[in-house]
């Protein structure tokens, strides 16, 4: 039977007809031709999660699945047949089935016996797997590192490490679906190697190579994987951080302020990029400098050594006047320092896909060249690697930096504060470390003005407290004013205006 040569339709309804024949034991799986149809059979259905348990239900499906597996185990059949199942069932509808239970079903099929499993490790090893198909491996070793059941006697564990270590692993492939799945293995291993048991719930770490657990290791500027990633970034609500040990509230409240600021920077980034790039609309178009060309690593004068910056001739997107002298062309850029800041931030790009994030290091004796150079600190050690290869073998016309709006400079600080900060002040009111019924008194409280207030209840205070007008405070405000004044920490609650009761609400834990 072959489901070649007919219309989309009539095409997929024979695959449907071959699967149902199979799975019910109607037709039985007795070469390759046979096991290459029933794999596309399964492959073609759009609903992965009704097919899957289908597929598991049925009286002969796990059996078809395992014949069909190792009828051929050749480069070319894996390459075509069997890496596209295992995309497949790489699928978070598939993987949320009977809590996991469908998908590890499935994954005993696929690892036991390991004939497969050998063939599939040993086409990797030896580089005849194409990209689609590394990429399915890469899904398979960590559907076997999260979901496969104690029972199987499987060594995924050292495959993975040898995978992510070796030259060219995965971790340094050139498809971002790749890296994104190695960076998930490479969490998994380290989970593993540390705690001794395998990934199983949402945690931190691991959605691409700025992921940590400990948050004292992201960058705070982004990668270009970070920015392509598509999991959802690991944050906690309020009140998970509040159920969390006291002994270690602290610091899973500073990691959590952390990544959710970073988020907010991240947000913004985004948005700016699409703009930039060309693919949202904005209030103003970016500048853009294209054209660029390596011309060296500068790192100041003698006299006054700076951070190594790369130096770019720009061929497009900077002014020119060639009629000026260079004189001339260094008192322009002096008296026009709003074009093109120091320290702007900006995305080096490569056919218009990331290659680095970098800010401006302005020098204006080399903007006044002809044609003129731009400075530019590339963020990264890893990120300076990747911008010196796309220098030296890109050509010119698809270099180009592009200006983002992004205030980084409003983040950075704050970010590199929560970074280095191991205590947090007021953490015993604010973060509720000891259980009492009343918050601390301030060891700054000014007794005589709180001994005022409160004698002058229901009084004008204006010459009491030297106010420039009247002020009479009714009991609730009252209190409130003496609780701002004698607390550690206070909240006062209540709409604005004048002369309404407000009560302080306390932190009390």
């Amino acid at each position: 039977m072959s489901a070649a040569g007919t219309d989309p339709a009539l095409k997929s309804a024979r695959l449907r007809k071959f699967l149902t024949a199979v799975v019910d034991g109607k037709r039985a799986i007795k070469n390759a031709a046979d096991a290459k149809l029933f794999l596309e059979a399964i492959c073609d259905q759009e609903d992965r999660s009704s097919c899957v348990e289908k597929l598991v239900a049925a009286p002969q499906g796990l059996q078809a699945l395992k014949m069909s597996l190792r009828s051929d185990v050749s480069s070319a059949f894996i390459n075509e047949s069997s890496a596209s199942f295992l995309r497949y069932i790489a699928d978070d509808s598939v993987r949320q089935l009977c809590s996991g239970q469908l998908l590890q079903d499935i994954l005993v099929m696929v690892a036991e016996p390991p004939t497969f499993w050998n063939a599939l490790e040993k086409c990797y090893d030896e580089r005849t797997l194409s990209p689609s198909a590394i990429h399915a491996f890469a899904c398979l070793v960590f559907e076997l590192l999260s979901s496969m059941p104690a029972s199987v006697q499987l060594n995924v564990f050292d495959t993975a490490e040898k995978a992510l270590g070796a030259a060219g692993g995965l971790l340094d492939s050139s498809d971002a679906d790749t890296r994104s799945v190695a960076y998930k293995i490479q969490d998994a291993v380290r989970s593993r190697a540390s705690v001794g048991k395998v990934l199983g719930t949402i945690k931190p770490g691991g959605r691409h190579d700025n992921d940590f657990e400990d948050f004292r290791q992201i960058a705070i500027f982004p990668t270009k994987d970070e920015l392509m990633a598509k999991d959802q970034p690991f944050y906690l609500q309020a009140d998970a951080v509040l159920e969390t040990e006291p002994e270690n509230r602290i610091a899973v409240h500073l990691d959590n302020q952390f990544r959710l600021l970073r988020e907010d920077m991240l947000g913004e980034l985004r948005n700016d990029l699409q703009i930039a790039r060309g693919s949202k609309q904005g209030k103003r178009a970016s500048l853009r400098l294209k054209s660029l060309v390596f011309d060296g690593v500068h790192c100041g004068t003698e006299q006054r050594r700076k951070p190594a910056s790369i130096a770019l001739r720009c061929y497009q997107g900077l002014p020119k006047h060639p009629a000026m002298t260079k004189d001339g062309r260094k008192k322009y850029y002096a008296d026009n320092k709003t074009f093109l800041k120091h320290q702007s931030f900006g995305c080096l790009l490569c056919s218009n896909e990331i290659v680095a994030f970098a800010t401006v290091d302005r020098n204006e004796d080399l903007l006044a060249e002809d044609p003129p150079i731009i400075l530019l600190q590339i963020f990264g050690d890893l990120a300076v690697i990747k911008t010196l290869i796309s220098l030296k073998t890109a050509h010119q016309q698809q270099l180009e930096f592009v200006l983002v709006d992004t205030p980084f400079f409003a983040y950075e600080p704050v970010l590199k504060c929560l970074q280095e900060n191991a205590s947090l002040p007021l953490s015993n009111e604010l973060l509720g470390l000891v259980e009492t019924g009343q918050v601390a008194k301030s060891p700054i409280t000014p007794e005589h003005v709180v001994a005022k207030v409160k004698r002058h209840e229901r009084c004008n205070l204006r010459d009491v407290l030297k106010l420039p007008k009247d002020v009479t405070l009714d009991h609730s405000q009252t209190e409130s004013l003496v609780a701002g004044l004698s607390q550690t920490v206070s909240l006062i609650q209540g709409p604005p205006g004048e002369n309404l009761g407000f009560r302080p609400r306390h932190f009390n834990h």
